[in-house]
């Protein structure tokens, strides 16, 4: 008797083989046949991996509540609607916001202690009309990646400076080439003396060196087919506007650069291709315009023994840290941005010992980037923590070998026994699925970095690092004892040294360095987890954890800050400071009643309270958090 693929039932149809598949193979997969088409149309499951896939970073899976009056199919088409837009509010410092503060609506700003502040969410313009599948943020920039696996960062720089910060090389450098032989490098990978598409009318002849210190607005569009939506407008919109262009470009050719600030990103003919073994830098152009503010960070060249399994990988996963960004491919390699590189180009990490190629190298579940460290969850092994890499040196740089080796350990008994991770400062935290207990790893960092062997870590070493937090899972314990209901641990987030705790029945627990500190000198102030009842059975979603401000996000799309906003900065999103004080303050009140203080320069929101939405119905489906600024994704209904 034959058997059929139709044989093996729905449910494995369904569940087991879609989760082996990435959102685009699924899509392939139940188009085959009418009758495999029907099975993808009428099921759940099938747009809940759809959704987990693709904008979740892999993290804990999402789930709905009867709150929420959205099956997985509305849910996913949601969040795939080409109307939504991001929007940015905060600090402006070096153009992290993403659009020209002279073009944000008077009413969304204020200028406060000499600097403009948005206090408002406004739009980035340039992403309209486009599906982005994640927004993060670093400590000075956002990081922006769109449906077609493209990256981008806001701001001058999504770092502070070229100084020498885990996890990028501590004790090697990247190869920094001079400017002269940065103009003859971007010379000799275009082989052409035909014009320079730029604002500026260059005459032909030597292209100048890509270390300009400051780029143009208008830059040539890369959008050649002046792509467009159905042109509906929903309603009026907070917005900022770029002048626009409809030019054809060609591809762009990306060279590495010396400056502190990103590569001036010039668009050049892209000569014939001739024979070389040297892999090439190029990039096909992007529909999302790029600006003085918006820039594009690029992966790095195929390596020349890995091109036919790579030559179409995308960026799945994005994570970011303090000053570096982490990203993941559909081929399971790991790139990053850190404050070793000389360009936008990233750096593909190396794990000696690890490979990917291996009969053993699982699927990278997630990774997830730390105040001034990383980490990967990846099967058969478990969490994989790096702390530095090696330096890319000169014959890497001229040979176009942006391939770097990271320097890392297991964390011990996390093979295959992990529900969740996050990374903050000096410290990994995670609930193993064996106990359902939360545990961190913690470790001075740059001492680790700076070791004359930095490979030198003992296995006794990282169980002396690895402990229990007693005092969340104490919590736990007394909570199923009282209410005889089996609490479990189920998802963690974290920045710096804030992390947040969610549980299965609908509680979010927040905890900081005095928790972190708890097991080493049982400090009072860390012995219970924070608990905010404003956050407890609230379905929330998503916490974000910026400097000195929260964000949380419910399943109903509605967005929550509070915290500091130091010197008024603007970051909680709630408005300018004057009508924060009207709203939320009355004279008749006492001071400790109140829900918002002023605190010297500073103002402080003692409990959640709801971020201006912007001017028409919707959701906020995404956020982001860091520093002194926030950010999001919102979807009209």
């Amino acid at each position: 008797m034959t058997l059929s693929i139709y044989d093996l039932g729905e449910d494995i149809l369904t569940s087991q083989i879609s989760n082996y598949l990435s959102p685009e193979d699924i899509f392939k997969f139940f188009s085959l046949s009418k009758t495999l088409y029907s099975i993808y149309q009428n099921s759940s499951i099938i747009y809940q991996y759809l959704y987990n896939k693709k904008f979740t970073n892999n993290e804990n899976n999402y789930t709905l509540s009867l709150q929420e009056n959205l099956n997985w199919k509305q849910l996913f088409y949601l969040r795939c609607n080409r109307h939504q837009k991001v929007y940015t509010w905060g600090q402006s410092l070096m153009g992290r916001l993403g659009y020209n503060l002279s073009q944000v609506p008077i009413e969304n700003r204020s200028e406060n202690f000499g600097w403009m502040m948005v206090h408002t969410p406004t739009n980035i313009n340039n992403f309209n009309d486009h599906i982005i599948v994640d927004i993060v943020a670093t400590g000075f920039s956002f990081i922006i990646l769109a449906n077609d696996g493209e990256l981008f960062f806001t701001g001058n720089d999504w770092k502070q400076s070229h100084n020498r910060a885990t996890p990028g090389p501590i004790k090697t450098q990247d190869y920094r080439p001079t400017p002269g032989t940065m103009a003859l490098y971007t010379l000799t990978n275009n082989q052409t003396l035909e014009p320079i598409r730029s604002r500026r009318n260059i005459v032909r002849g030597v292209p100048p060196m890509p270390m300009m210190n400051r780029r143009y607005a208008n830059d040539d569009s890369d959008d050649s087919s002046g792509e467009n939506s159905d042109g509906e407008i929903i309603t009026p919109d907070a917005t900022t506007t770029t002048e626009s262009t409809s030019s054809s470009v060609p591809p762009l050719v990306p060279a590495p650069t010396s400056s502190a600030l990103p590569q001036g990103r010039r668009k050049i003919t892209q000569p014939e291709p001739t024979p070389t073994s040297t892999p090439a830098l190029t990039h096909r152009p992007s529909k999302i315009k790029e600006s003085n503010f918006i820039s594009r960070l690029f992966l790095p060249p195929l390596p020349p023994n890995r091109k036919d399994n790579l030559e179409k990988r995308k960026i799945i996963s994005i994570s970011a840290g303090r000053e570096h960004i982490i990203a993941l491919d559909d081929y399971n390699n790991i790139y990053t941005w850190d404050t070793g590189c000389q360009s936008n180009v990233g750096v593909m990490l190396e794990f000696p010992g690890i490979s990917s190629n291996s009969s053993n190298f699982g699927r990278v579940i997630k990774i997830s980037a730390g105040w001034n460290l990383s980490a990967a969850l990846i099967d058969n092994y478990g969490l994989i923590v790096w702390y530095t890499r090696i330096g890319i040196t000169e014959e890497q740089f001229h040979n176009r070998e942006f391939i770097s080796q990271a320097k890392y350990f297991i964390i011990s008994f996390t093979k295959n026994d992990i529900i969740d991770f996050t990374v903050g400062s000096n410290f990994v935290m995670f609930i193993r699925k064996s106990d359902e207990k939360l545990y961190q790893t913690r470790f001075n960092v740059h001492e680790i970095a700076t070791r004359e062997d930095t490979s030198n870590i003992t296995i006794d070493e990282i169980k002396q690092f690895t402990n229990p937090m007693d005092n969340f899972n104490h919590w736990k314990q007394q909570q199923s004892e009282n209410n005889k209901e089996n609490i479990r641990f189920t998802k963690v987030t974290g920045c710096f040294n804030d992390f947040s705790v969610f549980t299965n029945h609908d509680q979010v627990l927040l905890g900081n360095l005095h928790h972190l500190e708890y097991h080493d000198n049982g400090n009072d102030q860390g012995m219970k987890p924070i608990i905010i009842d404003e956050l407890q059975g609230k379905n929330i979603k998503r916490i974000e954890i910026g400097d000195y401000h929260y964000l949380a996000l419910t399943a109903d799309g509605t967005l929550l800050s509070w915290g500091t906003e130091s010197r008024f900065c603007g970051c909680l999103g709630l408005g300018s400071k004057q009508s924060i004080l009207d709203q939320y303050t009355t004279p008749t009140n006492t001071e400790d009643s109140d829900e918002v203080k002023l605190r010297g320069n500073n103002l402080v929101v003692l409990k959640p309270l709801p971020v201006k939405p912007p001017p028409y119905k919707g959701k906020w489906v995404c956020i982001a958090a860091s520093g002194w600024h926030s950010g999001g994704i919102y979807v009209p209904t």
